[in-house]
């Protein structure tokens, strides 16, 4: 039994081939040799049917007794979920290649404060770009899908042009996680500034009792901007804190202004 994508993959083992010796290898007709046994600590190749969806890094178990069959399903199957996180409403969405990588990604995420929705193994699908998407909602700046050592799909390629999501690949952990936070940092300051250029900031007004031109709807009236700058459509509000109508339009010598800034009268 060995860890799969989607759950353990049950199989048989159908042949136990070692690299042949050095002086052997060279030769390109055939590179390893069959066993029968094999040994710790050998690196080996294993021949097997229906294992396409095996997950590389991931534990491998051999039943020796037919009742332990399901308690070590079970425990591979514990085992590579572990790893796999699927809960954070909030977060970047991680893949990686292998179960070690992904676990490697996972802590060196989390020292340095990013918080994951989902970490997986295998290539950047189009599921992928539509959970971060959906991460959008509730925090923008880690709906992102990054992927570690993995190809992207083309359908994930296109979701991510139709959510306007971005996919970062890398296969060196820090530079992936040094490109997602500097592309933060980048749409929290553009974020910032456009907040701040929207933002109506007060200005303080001294009306002249002798230039009032007409007392109601709508009010025509002299002043002298104090502080700040005036915009059009903007409330009034008294000394006492009690609200007047919104300013329509703002005038001088007849010429309709954009705004008014201190000292204009």
């Amino acid at each position: 039994i060995v860890g799969g994508l989607e759950k353990p993959i049950k199989s048989k083992v159908r042949a136990l081939l070692i690299p042949k010796p050095l002086d052997e290898i060279r030769d390109p007709r055939q590179k390893f040799d069959s066993v029968d046994i094999v040994s710790a600590a050998a690196g080996i190749k294993i021949l097997s049917p229906n294992i396409e969806d095996v997950v590389a890094g991931s534990p491998f178990r051999g039943i020796g007794d037919p009742s332990e069959e399901d308690t070590i399903y079970k425990e591979i199957e514990s085992e590579v979920e572990s790893i796999r996180i699927k809960t954070e409403k909030a977060g970047v969405v991680l893949k990686a290649d292998t179960l070690g990588s992904l676990e490697a990604l996972e802590n060196h995420f989390t020292r340095n404060g990013v918080k994951i929705s989902i970490a997986d193994v295998g290539p950047i699908k189009k599921e992928d770009v539509i959970n971060a998407n959906i991460v959008k909602t509730f925090d923008p700046y880690s709906a992102v899908v990054l992927g570690f050592n993995v190809p992207i799909l083309p359908d994930a390629n296109e979701q991510a042009f139709i959510d306007n999501i971005r996919i970062f690949t890398n296969n060196v952990i820090y530079r992936l996680l040094e490109d997602y936070v500097g592309y933060a940092e980048i749409r929290k300051a553009e974020d910032t500034a456009k907040g701040l250029s929207e933002l109506m900031l007060p200005a303080k007004l001294k009306m002249f009792p002798d230039f009032i031109f007409r007392n109601s709807d709508p009010a025509v009236f002299g002043v002298k901007v104090e502080a700040g700058t005036l915009y059009p459509k903007v409330p009034l509000i008294t000394d006492e804190g009690k609200k007047v109508r919104r300013i329509h339009q703002i005038q001088d010598k007849g010429e309709t202004l954009e705004k008014a800034e201190k000292d204009t009268e």
